[in-house]
């Protein structure tokens, strides 16, 4: 297969990463707005080894560390997006009052 051919191939999957990547974060947005309503942390580490296992376990084992490396960063984005949706909730939370007085 020519160079060409496979960039092409690698372009439509990062197309579908793409989509699937940003369907997870709208995900990890709601799950911001649960964890802020009911108290909970936004770090559960149990959550990230159990993730993790599960990857290392379904992983292609040329790709095991690549694989568990990629899901790391994904968390990482996930939480720190969760920050950011909590601490804009709560800038609303406080504008609201702050009009309200």
């Amino acid at each position: 297969m020519s160079i060409n051919k496979l960039r092409k191939n690698i372009d439509r999957i990062d197309e579908i990463l793409l989509k699937l990547f940003e369907k997870r974060m709208q995900n990890s947005m709601e799950i911001a707005k649960y964890k802020e309503a009911h108290h909970k942390n936004i770090k559960n580490l149990k959550r990230e080894k159990e993730i993790l296992k599960k990857v290392k376990n379904s992983s292609n084992k040329n790709f095991v560390d690549e694989n568990i490396l990629l899901f790391s960063v994904i968390m990482y984005i996930s939480k720190n997006l969760q920050y950011k949706k909590i601490k804009s909730m709560n800038n609303k939370k406080f504008k609201k009052q702050r009009e309200k007085k």
